[in-house]
Parts: structure tokens; sequence; C-alpha cells
């Protein structure tokens, strides 16, 4: 075995190595390299992928758990899933051409600036959810539709929740807007019943949107 001396020579040889190393000025991935070969418990470096890698920190989760978490996207948009930018956006002729080539085009290539202004955008498409749609159908339309504020409820890319929404329940994404006293007191206001059990998203044959009435086609 080696004595107290020793072992303290070891680990100070061992400290003031790395401090040389750290000082020096190495990038991220030689430090973790000498840092996992002195010591274990290190944790790995994150992803630098187009899409964060999500790193459990509490491992006591059940594997359920885990694989919920690791597995965030479940709905994506269609042309952003296809790699069709150039339906909303205006492409850079730049990326189009590293990709005929079979390149990948870099963060600088990626597109910015809409084709139209966002609150005529996606109706371009979506055109049963239009103003227009509405009227010709003598139907009520929800207020952010009708103004093409899509992206009050909805994210333009992709989401954690089925279709493309910012939250998991409708109650929890409703409530933001639908607040105090403009929910009326009923007894299935007052449950944690899903809104859209009785309610359409966009449109509806009165203000109230109800299903009975009118049941909107997705």
């Amino acid at each position: 075995m080696l004595k107290q001396g020793t072992k303290r020579f070891a680990v100070g040889t061992i400290l003031l190595g790395i401090a040389i190393l750290f000082s020096a000025g190495c990038d991220k991935y030689s430090k973790h390299k000498v840092l996992t070969f002195f010591f274990t418990g290190v944790p790995p470096l994150e992803w630098e992928g187009g899409v964060a890698l999500v790193v459990n920190p509490k491992p006591e989760k059940t594997s359920e758990d885990n694989v919920k978490q690791k597995n965030m996207i479940s709905a994506t948009h269609g042309p952003f899933a296809a790699g069709q930018c150039n339906l909303c956006h205006i492409v850079n002729e730049q990326a189009d051409k590293k990709r005929e080539d079979g390149g990948m085009p870099g963060l600088e290539d990626l597109p910015k600036e809409l084709l139209l202004p966002k609150e005529e955008l996606c109706i371009e498409c979506h055109v049963t959810k239009s103003m227009e749609a509405a009227v010709a159908r003598d139907l009520w339309i929800h207020g952010p539709v009708s103004t093409g504020l899509c992206t009050s409820c909805h994210h333009f890319h992709r989401s954690a929740f089925p279709y493309m929404l910012k939250a998991d329940a409708s109650i929890a994404l409703c409530t933001q807007c639908h607040i105090g006293g403009s929910i009326i007191e009923t007894e299935d206001h007052l449950s944690d019943k899903d809104c859209m059990f009785c309610h359409n998203a966009h449109l509806g044959k009165n203000r109230f949107l109800l299903r009975k009435d009118y049941l909107e086609i997705y």
C-alpha cells in the first residue's frame, strides 16, 4: 500500500495537472475526456444537434416516465417535417444549392422571413379556419382564429402535445385567456373536464362554439 505522503503527492500531482490543462484553454471535449479519465460520475456533454437532448435529473423516476421525457416531440407541422420551409418562409437560395449538392445547410442558411404576415399565413393552407369560410357557412369563429393569431394556442414547428398545442390539456390552455368572470359557473366549468369535450376550438353555430350544435372537423 502507498504511504500517506505518497498518496498526497499523487493526488496533488493529478489536481495540478488538471489545473494546468484548464488554464491552458483546452476545448470542452478535451477537458471532459480528462475529467472522465480521473473521476467517475462526470455528467455527459450536452448534445448539440437541432433538438436538445433531455437529461433526466431524477434517476429514481420510473422507466415509463423516462421514455415520456425523452420523447417530448409528439406533433410536428407537416411542411416542417418534410423540409418544405418554402411553404411558409422565404428560403435562402444558397441553402437550396447545398441541399441539391447533398450538403447540409448551416444555421446562417435557415429561413427566417415569412412569405406573408403570420396573421395571414396559416389560412393559406388551413382555409376552412378562415373568416371567409366561417361567414360562408354562417358560423361563429373563435376570436384568435378570426384575427389569425393561431400561435396563441399552437406552436408553428413542433410540440410535445397533440395538434401542436402549447399545453397538454385544453383547460390549461383556454384559461390563459378565459379567466375570472369570463367563464360562466356551470357544473361542467367547475369540474376538471376538458374544454374540448363540449366546445370546438375554432368554429361554432353560436358564440359558445358548442360541439352539440356544430361538430368541427379537423
